[in-house]
């Protein structure tokens, strides 16, 4: 939305758009924003690990599930929301499950409200979706969870700084790296 506003101001002040686009394309994409990892025909990671908040949560949601192949989003704690921080947690629970992703991975106190609420909608809509929910304590078990579970699909990880989904992200690409090479006979 940014690029799109700036390109309009260009074109408005005068001057070619068409270069500030081509330069615009130029710069790279950061480190944890929307970055995806193709680890092989079917397994996809969005890393959007950066940072997170109920508005940028809610767009990763609906990019993702406008894949068509298995959805997981994988989810830290959002900080520095205030005295709503559990009400909007929830609410980003229930709105992964009304956009059909298929299952939702959490880490941390905040976080497992969303899983909560994403089993509850799951519940209310009396659905017999295989929509699965795990809440973890730890880094370490949701990582053993997510490379024992996920081989195939498109998986999202997003969290807060303070939730360092990185670290996630690091250890799900070693994880596959190597599985991957394994398969492919490399080790």
């Amino acid at each position: 939305m940014n690029a799109l506003l700036a390109t309009c101001a260009i074109k408005v002040a005068g001057y070619d758009a068409k270069i500030f686009v081509s330069k615009l394309a130029e710069i790279g994409g950061i480190k944890g924003r929307l970055n995806s990892h193709d680890i092989n025909q079917q397994l996809t990671l969005i890393d959007d690990s950066y940072n997170a908040n109920p508005t940028s949560l809610k767009a990763a949601i609906d990019l993702l599930s406008q894949y068509q192949n298995k959805k997981y989003l994988v989810l830290g704690d959002m900080a520095e929301l205030g005295q709503s921080e559990r009400e909007l947690h929830a609410e980003c629970g229930r709105y992964a499950f009304a956009k059909g992703i298929d299952a939702l991975y959490s880490v941390g106190e905040l976080s497992k409200l969303a899983t909560q609420a994403f089993l509850s909608s799951k519940n209310e809509a009396e659905t017999a979706t295989h929509t699965k929910t795990y809440a973890f304590d730890n880094q370490a078990d949701l990582n053993a969870t997510l490379n024992r579970d996920i081989s195939e699909g498109v998986v999202l990880i997003k969290g807060s700084r303070s939730a360092q989904m990185e670290w996630v992200v690091k250890e799900f690409l070693q994880a596959n790296s190597i599985i991957k090479n394994k398969k492919e006979g490399c080790l």
